[in-house]
């Protein structure tokens, strides 16, 4: 109940620091989870995988992860297609990676991401060690973020085009 929670947090210390609680909540670092999207979208595995492993062992849930960066996936979708980021309540230094992943990012990126994670995230549900299963879900979403989408395809296409018509004329 409440009072056993701040019982427990007043009792590691004062100042209460917000990291004090979320330890005794079992809540992730918000930082480390940016950080870890942040490998995701970039491809690096054995980095993500570290931060993985360093915030399961601190006893992050894994589902609660994987909502977590669901969560700040839409947050910067929302923000890449023009909506108010006023109304997002997490911490600024949060808020301001995110703003910076929609900047970076295309959307159609964005919405591969978010696709495959929901879809990884309900696989994990079904498997015999959750652990194994998300350290493989982060292996296919850094491999999956190196292949471009049909827009960036289709981009790419078209510059080789102009580039091909400055060069004939």
């Amino acid at each position: 109940d409440a009072l056993s929670i701040l019982d427990n947090v007043l009792a590691r210390g004062t100042p209460v620091e917000i990291q004090t609680i979320r330890n005794v909540l079992g809540l992730s670092d918000n930082t480390m989870v940016i950080k870890l999207l942040n490998l995701l979208f970039e491809g690096d595995v054995n980095e993500a995988i570290e931060i993985f492993n360093d915030l399961y062992l601190k006893g992050v849930s894994i589902y609660m992860l994987s909502q977590t960066l669901m969560k700040f996936v839409y947050y910067a979708m929302r923000i890449k297609v023009g909506f108010n980021d006023e109304d997002i309540t997490i911490e600024p230094d949060i808020l301001s990676n995110i703003q910076n992943i929609s900047k970076k990012y295309d959307i159609d990126f964005m919405t591969r991401f978010w696709e495959l994670i929901q879809k990884y995230a309900n696989e994990m549900t079904e498997c015999f060690d959750e652990r194994q299963s998300f350290e493989v879900t982060i292996m296919r979403l850094c491999y999956v973020s190196i292949i471009p989408t049909p827009f960036e395809l289709i981009n790419k296409e078209n510059k080789n085009d102009f580039k091909n018509e400055e060069t004939e004329a």
